[in-house]
């Protein structure tokens, strides 16, 4: 579909509802960092403001496609709406983040009766995976031999900072990256030892990065035209999934993030800062490593250079703040134990875990409490079922990237790089999604993150061809909804289901999206050839387009 529609400016009042939509949601962060710093509410308010006249000024090009007529009007205010209904979840969040004591404020979700008490008793409240980076990052400055023992975490007789500090007002959970992760909890505790200052400072941190990451691919992908792709800034922030996420702090939004920011670098040029972000990626959760392999088959050798750069400088820099200690203790005790799914045996053994696994891994464990597989052969039907799938993994994105770097840098015209860049990020996403699920252990909570994004992105850029995609809203509801459930039969059985038809439904997803990437054909623009460094393959029955100068940036 191409976009041939001309766009007209935007009133000012679109305008002043982008900024209170985004500013809505990002002030609570950006005031409860402030107030953690012992300044006063007004200085929070105060920044929160100054944040939302940068958004006015940003969006100064805000622009309405006409071949939307009223539907794109009626689009925008359901934006609006979603947007600061976002916000006022956020802000209520806020409170418990500043206050972690003011559990009334915390989100926790309304599970139905279930037999088991073990899974109807609250978690979010009490759970808090920031706890183990800041854990981690102390145990490795204070040179603790095996940071990866459970025995550090939870332990009664521990006796860190961050334990005398929290108490039992939340659960300290258990820490799993590589060792570079810790530079980001050591900068945090290089700027504060206050474990609950850190705390609201990441809090605010990620919506931030979340603000940015949504504003420069708005601009990016059409130039501050409104389009339903906008959709997913309050598709996420609506999502309990992702407000849970928030709230217990987990780094994994925070590297998706990362992985968005480094493809628009790319594709605007910006190889060092491209580099820098997907290198932190890399080092930090490994699973963006797969957007690594596909630069290269892509044969963008800058962007592969420049992370691979980064990658060093990360594990450099990390080596000489914490020492060989971490190192060994990953390279023989943790990745052993990732490998086996050891590392996550709580999560095939308890059901509540179980059930909310998204990963390929999880698939035979769910089917094994199903009665649909032996329980004695579930690790070694998982383990297989992981192989294949990282095989399957492995070949798709090489296949994808060779296929890309052999198409021309053609342009037939402005009208259709909106398209054509919506397209690469879509593909990009997928491949996120797809990499994350190689893990033993994705929750389904902020595992969704990267799924309901590309749900969204599938939508055409067209408002007039939206209500087609009426699908697109119960698809949003199934990854939005935390597990387990409030709705439904009062049976476990019944989430060990839904959840499996979840999984099926994103690899379906991801799957359409890299198939039809691979069979497009290789004379199909892939976006400007200004920003592209692909290579130009010789064709001898078609010949070169020369770009116009119009087109340039």
């Amino acid at each position: 579909m191409k976009n041939n529609q001309p766009s007209s400016g935007a009133p000012v009042w679109m305008r002043g509802g982008v900024a209170l939509a985004v500013t809505g949601i990002v002030g609570p962060g950006l005031t409860v960092a402030t107030m953690s710093y012992g300044l006063p509410f007004l200085a929070g308010i105060a920044i929160a403001l100054v944040a939302c006249g940068l958004v006015f000024v940003l969006t100064r090009r805000l622009n309405v496609p006409t071949d939307g007529g009223r539907g794109i009007r009626v689009l925008f205010a359901i934006w609006v709406a979603a947007s600061l209904f976002a916000g006022y979840r956020i802000a209520s969040l806020g409170v418990f983040m500043h206050d972690a004591t003011n559990a009334a404020y915390a989100y926790s979700p309304r599970i139905r009766e279930l037999p088991d008490p073990e899974l109807t008793k609250p978690f979010l409240p009490k759970h808090n995976c920031f706890t183990c980076y800041m854990v981690a990052a102390e145990l490795a400055s204070d040179g603790v031999d095996n940071i990866y023992s459970t025995m550090h975490y939870r332990d009664p007789e521990t006796e860190s900072q961050v334990h005398k500090s929290i108490g039992d007002l939340l659960h300290i959970d258990r820490f799993q990256y590589p060792p570079p992760f810790l530079l980001l909890p050591g900068l945090l505790r290089a700027s504060t030892t206050d474990f609950f200052h850190a705390r609201a400072v990441w809090f605010g941190l990620n919506l931030v990065l979340l603000a940015i990451t949504f504003l420069w691919l708005a601009r990016w992908i059409d130039g501050w035209t409104f389009r339903p792709y906008w959709l997913l800034w309050p598709a996420l922030l609506t999502a309990s999934t992702v407000v849970g996420t928030l709230q217990i702090g987990n780094a994994h939004l925070f590297i998706v993030l990362l992985t968005i920011l480094a493809f628009l670098s790319f594709e605007t040029r910006r190889f060092a800062l491209g580099g820098a972000l997907l290198g932190f990626g890399v080092v930090g959760k490994i699973f963006p490593g797969v957007l690594l392999l596909l630069l290269l088959s892509q044969r963008r050798w800058r962007a592969v250079i420049w992370t691979g750069v980064a990658m060093m400088v990360y594990t450099g820099t990390a080596f000489l703040v914490y020492g060989i200690g971490p190192f060994e203790a990953f390279l023989t005790y943790q990745i052993p134990r990732l490998a086996s799914g050891e590392a996550f045996s709580f999560a095939f053994e308890n059901l509540r875990p179980l059930m909310s696994n998204g990963s390929v891994y999880g698939i035979a464990f769910k089917l094994s409490k199903l009665g649909w597989l032996g329980e004695a052969n579930a690790h070694d039907a998982a383990r297989t079922l992981t192989l294949a799938f990282s095989l399957f993994l492995l070949v798709s994105t090489v296949w994808i990237g060779c296929r890309q770097a052999r198409k021309y840098k053609v342009v037939s015209g402005t009208n259709d790089v909106a398209q054509n860049r919506l397209r690469m990020t879509r593909l990009w996403i997928a491949f996120v999604v797809l990499a994350q699920l190689r893990s033993p252990f994705l929750p389904w909570g902020y595992g969704n993150v990267a799924v309901i994004g590309l749900l969204v992105l599938v939508l055409p850029l067209s408002a007039t061809l939206v209500r087609r995609y009426w699908w697109v809203l119960p698809l949003w509801f199934m990854f939005a909804t935390p597990v387990p459930l409030f709705f439904g039969p009062a049976t476990p059985v019944f989430d060990l289901v839904f959840t499996l038809v979840g999984q099926a439904v994103v690899l379906c997803m991801c799957l359409t999206v890299v198939t039809r990437e691979a069979l497009a054909p290789r004379s199909v623009p892939i976006a400007d050839p200004v920003e592209r460094e692909f290579e130009v393959a010789a064709m001898p029955t078609v010949a070169p387009v020369v770009v116009p100068p119009t087109a340039e940036r």
